[in-house]
């Protein structure tokens, strides 16, 4: 059944109500009042929602006219005109309700005329005094359902809407974080397959190009790995149970032999006592590393010097990859760049709440660095701030 079939039906419901509580029957021209009420008020009621302003002045106007003309006793009707003021209240606005109210004035001084007209000889007064306040706490009481019922829906679509942007900014995120996860992987492996075939095609010595053809193998297998890992995670909804888990820390010296097969050279060095990283931030401490030694690749040349260097602090791990400067970009090295790995993996570090510097560094090179907080130090002094986080 529609909205305005069910509309109708409750007129009607209402309608034969007024007949039963507030009608008298002996009217003389009751057929006529019969036609009126039946065909203007339920039929009018029909289209309350979308035009409740209209609709409340149709039914007000058709009620003060039965009042005033029919002569006494007459019909009162009163529920379908309590169902127009309710509805003005919930769809037509501030304004509107409590203009609406207000004229609500003229249907109850009708009704208080009308049981003037009809009291026993002198208790007209009785009668008014006791029939006025009962309409006048009907009247105020189906306004005030409706204010509230129209606070009710307004907060529930800002709900709605605030969900929906809510979720909007969830995907949009999610889409970011896909992308940043995407350029991770391929711009690493893509760059040391492309290096790596560079070398092999130069080289003159047969172990030169297998283990360069190796490398680009590893480097492939290990792309795909990956990819695997992020598809089953948008598929999946984040169940990580399946599959290989993301690489972290751990994997940090496997990076630098890929990194040292592909020419430049590179030293790790680690300092401290390794502690517990959250996996987002294990993920995001293995990310610096690539993305930095990727660029070392791709920019500073195959003869150049890199120094990855891990540092466990108390509360942080602190990470900086650093090489001896760069040489003029190869058009193969700049084809291979997107211009959005630094940025994305400053992101990156950011949500994992840590922080990413990148630029020059004193007496040449280029300096990637970043802090990352672990979870030790809240065993240690119980504090909740970032590194358990």
């Amino acid at each position: 059944m529609s909205v305005r079939l069910k509309d109708l039906a409750l007129a009607t419901a209402l309608f034969v109500l007024d007949v039963l509580g507030f009608w008298a029957l002996n009217v003389t021209s009751a057929p006529t009042v019969w036609v009126a009420i039946g065909a203007v008020a339920p039929i009018a009621l029909a289209w309350r929602r979308e035009h409740p302003v209209a609709v409340f002045w149709v039914v007000w106007a058709h009620t003060v006219a039965l009042l005033g003309l029919m002569p006494a006793p007459g019909p009162r009707p009163t529920f379908v005109m309590l169902l127009a003021l309710y509805t003005v209240a919930v769809y037509g606005g501030r304004k509107w309700s409590v203009v609406a109210l207000a004229v609500s004035v003229a249907p109850i001084a009708g009704y208080l005329w009308r049981e003037y007209q009809i009291a026993p000889p002198g208790k007209e007064l009785t009668w008014v005094i006791t029939s006025g306040p009962f309409y006048l706490i009907v009247y105020v009481s189906a306004w005030a359902v409706g204010r509230w019922r129209e606070s009710h829906r307004r907060f529930v679509l800002e709900s709605q809407r605030r969900e929906e942007a809510e979720a909007y900014l969830a995907v949009a995120a999610e889409r970011n974080r896909i992308a940043a996860e995407l350029h991770d992987i391929v711009a690493h492996s893509v760059t040391v397959m492309v290096l790596q075939a560079a070398g092999a095609r130069r080289s003159d010595v047969s172990q030169d190009v297998e283990r360069a053809l190796a490398n680009i193998e590893s480097a492939g297998q290990q792309a795909m790995v990956e990819l695997r890992r992020l598809l089953k995670l948008v598929q999946d909804g984040g169940e990580q149970h399946h599959f290989q888990p993301p690489p972290g820390v751990r994997q940090v010296a496997g990076l630098v032999e890929v990194i040292r097969s592909a020419g430049p050279s590179v030293e790790l060095l680690e300092q401290g006592t390794p502690g517990e990283l959250a996996p987002s931030v294990d993920l995001a401490a293995y990310r610096v590393v690539q993305e930095a030694l990727t660029n070392v690749a791709k920019h500073a040349g195959a003869h150049a010097h890199a120094v990855v260097t891990m540092r466990w602090e108390l509360q942080q791990l602190v990470i900086e990859v650093r090489d001896n400067g760069r040489e003029q970009r190869a058009p193969t090295s700049a084809a291979l760049s997107t211009g959005h790995g630094l940025s994305k993996l400053r992101e990156r570090v950011q949500s994992a709440c840590g922080k990413l510097t990148a630029g020059p560094a004193e007496g040449g090179g280029f300096l990637v660095a970043a802090t990352l907080p672990t979870q030790r130090g809240d065993e240690t002094d119980g504090d909740s701030g970032p590194a358990g986080r």
